[in-house]
């Protein structure tokens, strides 16, 4: 896992779709495992998802962000500080569920790590519903996302940095993209950025988001749907991807569901 999201709490509040999750969102997600809501196990603790399942245990490794995000401990819900690769919880899950989880993981390694983990906390029968950021597999070009973001045809800046990031995937060839690189080529592909807030009609403070980047170690991975698919085991089935809202980049952020094989 990236030490990735270490200062991610510093931004949270400010971040808008597709990286934040609006009720629509987490409906469609609670939707997906309607009937295995029993025990729900929360990669994260995106606050917009904790009202998901009967019960509902929340993991994220960051003492910081269950301080400042998580909305708090009662009955229905708990929230534990661990490693998703090393966690090791009592009782069976009838779901787990995530948002954006695994690009914050190192691909593929890690996502071996985690899918072996779910395998094992997973009750058979359990269901998945997780949101991922998928780079397409023919994604657009650098070149011609800055022709497109010059023309108006990225919607937001929020946007335009995953498709930023993705572009620059596709182009290496590998999922995993350094956050400091997003915003060295965000920098070199757009050096006057009071030109794209005239361009673009984006607030300024939007555009300052890339600026937390500045000196992150953390990566950040876009797979394709082709490598999501590769780091999958064995006893998973039925996957599907289904629409996870209408907000802008919607059709590259799909909620991924699959079955535990009973």
């Amino acid at each position: 896992m990236t030490e990735a999201w270490s200062d991610f709490h510093l931004r949270f509040s400010r971040l808008r779709p597709p990286q934040a999750v609006t009720a629509d969102m987490a409906a469609r997600m609670a939707a997906a495992v309607a009937g295995h809501d029993e025990r729900v196990l929360l990669l994260g603790v995106t606050p917009a998802l904790t009202e998901i399942g009967r019960s509902l245990v929340a993991v994220d490794r960051s003492i910081e962000m269950i301080r400042r995000v998580w909305p708090g401990n009662d009955r229905r819900r708990q929230v534990l500080q661990a490693d998703w690769r090393s966690m090791e919880l009592d009782g069976e899950f009838t779901a787990v569920i995530g948002d954006g989880s695994f690009n914050c993981l190192h691909h593929p390694d890690d996502y071996t790590r985690v899918w072996a983990r779910i395998g094992r906390m997973l009750r058979r029968g359990g269901r998945i519903g997780l949101r991922f950021f998928v780079t397409p597999e023919a994604c657009e070009s650098l070149d011609d996302l800055v022709e497109a973001t010059r023309a108006g045809r990225v919607e937001s800046a929020h946007a335009l940095k995953w498709r930023l990031a993705m572009a620059m995937a596709a182009e290496s060839g590998k999922a995993n993209v350094p956050a400091i690189d997003i915003l060295a080529e965000f920098n070199r592909r757009f050096p006057q950025r009071l030109e794209l807030v005239q361009l673009t009609g984006w607030a300024a403070d939007d555009i300052g988001l890339f600026d937390a980047y500045e000196r992150s170690s953390d990566v950040i991975s876009f797979p394709t749907l082709g490598q999501i698919k590769k780091t999958i085991p064995p006893g998973f089935s039925d996957m599907r991807l289904l629409p996870s809202g209408d907000y802008d980049l919607a059709e590259r952020c799909p909620l991924l569901t699959m079955n535990r094989d009973g």
